[in-house]
């Protein structure tokens, strides 16, 4: 069928984006077929599925920027969409760009703005005889500024700002004219999803926002869509969210197949269960008349009932040309379809390859500033984490947490981060793993059986390949995967994979849930449980740190710790 993105005039309360018989495959596999999804205004559409299946391909066919192997997608003509991928670096932004001109040229009050004050300013200085069309221009750009949401401008985005705590008031340091290159990689991400509510497009597109906002945040953006008149497409496994905010579910199936009901997941559960039952019932019970009829055939054959007569010869072809029918049947049918390509998986823990000292890591009275900006402040902290110790750091957005376990990540590689003042030791023997929200310390490019395999000791192979496994790539594609074929989840789980074929006996993980489906989430709470090493941990995720056991807790920015286990 004919690759095509077109336009068509769109009107109220009618379909902004359409989808029709669309399928794509990525160089390693089909991700999906047959896809039909309307996208409507005024409606919350959530997109779900494992990791790698294509949630992020799909966003980027309905926007039109890649077109589908076969298929149409149909945008409605003059379209307004906001746009916010997982890897912001897609963008082409200014670094030096503020907050509010980056907000402003998002609704187009910028240039809007600035010709007005032009015609301000003008309105003062001209001859009598020009004023009459300065007049007039100026009650045409005003009408515009108005309708744009002008005048409620910064009371607009001081709302937005707030709930997504990008405010002075949550971050100590940001206000409007902070500069993109002023604020952190996970408050960008924030500020552009901002950025996107507050430029009232008809079509917002979010790929996965919850992974950068905490729990309140999250809440705070499920109420603001849920009073929201646009269209909205979000990739996101996050279920409360989904629930608190969604009105239709659409899952891409590990099988290629693409579901969509109206509901919130639970609805979207019931339905899709329902619907995939009868059609999987509809497939074998005609894969079991096929299989009734071919023993039939069988039984005759070998009987030679079909040599006795030239109407037993005809019944022999009647009865395989129904046979090859009913085969054809069934492969047309969708029931026939739900392979899942999930495998049995033995399980894996992250393993301390040698015995640390005792104290593994100091915290001496540390700070770290940024310029006038104070990111963190311990200056009262004096603690030392011990050996096999789980050491919980929790805070609001911007407390600090990232920044500390940046500190000690360097400490124990020799990296130049360095606290403005006090110090972080690290004691003897220790091998540190780090795990950051924005390197995972995997290759941009390459085989990831090799990225793996190299930093197994001895280059075993089989243990390469049983971490992988474990950390969701199937067995038959992880000699041939490419890293720059992987989604934003899938580096992820390389990431993990990468660390626990070390087997450090100190890991740092800073946010290690984000992006990844649950199944590997489940997996990573099993992998630390056995650990016989040290964890410092930063997570947002609550039911995550609730199925570990923590000895201790800092609180930040308060700099007060916490005890909460004794042993784990």
């Amino acid at each position: 069928m004919e690759k095509t993105v077109q336009t068509e005039n769109m009107q109220k309360g009618q379909a902004v984006a359409t989808l029709k018989d669309v399928s794509f495959s990525s160089p390693d596999k089909l991700l999906f077929y047959g896809v039909d999804l309307v996208v409507k205004k005024g409606q919350n559409t959530t997109l779900i599925g494992e990791s790698g299946v294509g949630k992020s391909t799909l966003l980027k066919l309905v926007l039109g920027r890649i077109v589908p192997d076969t298929g149409t997608v149909v945008l409605s003509k003059k379209l307004k969409v906001s746009y916010v991928p997982q890897d912001i670096e897609e963008l082409d932004i200014e670094a030096t760009i503020s907050i509010r001109d980056l907000f402003f040229k998002a609704r187009g009050l910028d240039m809007l703005g600035k010709r007005k004050a032009e015609l301000e300013q003008e309105m003062t200085t001209t001859d009598p005889e020009k004023l009459q069309a300065i007049l007039n221009e100026y009650g045409t750009i005003s009408e515009e500024y108005e309708k744009r949401g002008g005048y409620a401008a910064e009371s607009d985005m001081g709302k937005i700002l707030a709930g997504l705590k990008l405010d002075q008031n949550s971050t100590g340091h940001i206000t409007p004219d902070s500069k993109l290159n002023e604020v952190s990689s996970g408050q960008k991400t924030r500020v552009l999803i901002g950025q996107a509510l507050f430029a009232n497009s008809d079509l917002l597109v979010l790929d996965d926002p919850t992974s950068h906002l905490d729990v309140e945040s999250v809440d705070w953006l499920s109420k603001y869509l849920r009073n929201s008149e646009q269209a909205t497409l979000i990739a996101t496994n996050n279920l409360p969210f989904i629930n608190a905010c969604a009105n239709k579910v659409v899952e891409i199936t590990d099988f290629g197949r693409v579901l969509a009901f109206e509901g919130d997941y639970g609805d979207y559960l019931t339905k899709r269960d329902r619907l995939l039952e009868a059609e999987k019932a509809e497939a074998e019970a005609v894969m079991a008349e096929k299989d009734r009829i071919e023993a039939t055939y069988k039984d005759f054959k070998a009987k030679q009932v079909f040599k006795r007569s030239s109407a037993m010869a005809q019944v022999g072809r009647s009865l395989q040309t129904r046979i090859q029918r009913l085969e054809d049947e069934h492969q047309e049918l969708p029931g026939s379809k739900q392979v899942h390509r999930s495998e049995r998986v033995r399980n894996i823990a992250f393993e301390a390859g040698r015995r640390s000292g005792d104290n593994v890591v100091t915290i001496g009275n540390v700070m770290k500033e940024y310029g006038n900006y104070l990111a963190l402040d311990l200056s009262l902290l004096d603690t030392v984490i011990k050996r096999g110790e789980f050491f919980l750091v929790s805070g609001g957005n911007g407390s600090g947490k990232s920044t500390l376990l940046r500190l000690i990540a360097s400490a124990a590689g020799n990296q130049e981060f360095d606290p403005t003042i006090g110090s972080i030791e690290i004691g003897a023997s220790v091998n540190a793993a780090y795990y950051s929200q924005d390197y995972t310390g995997i290759a941009r490019e390459g085989d990831i059986f090799e990225e793996v395999r190299t930093v197994v000791k001895g280059g075993g192979e089989s243990e390469a390949a049983a971490i992988l496994h474990f950390w969701g790539f199937p067995k038959a594609t992880i000699r041939n995967r490419q890293i720059d074929q992987l989604s934003v989840g899938e580096k992820k789980q390389l990431a993990l994979a990468k660390i626990m074929a070390q087997h450090p006996n100190l890991l740092l993980l800073d946010e290690p849930t984000d992006y990844l489906k649950p199944e590997i989430v489940d997996r990573l709470v099993s992998a630390l449980r056995e650990y016989n090493g040290t964890v410092i941990l930063v997570s947002h995720n609550s039911e995550f740190k609730k199925s570990l056991k923590f000895h201790r807790e800092l609180e930040l920015p308060q700099g007060k710790i916490k005890l909460l286990n004794e042993s784990k």
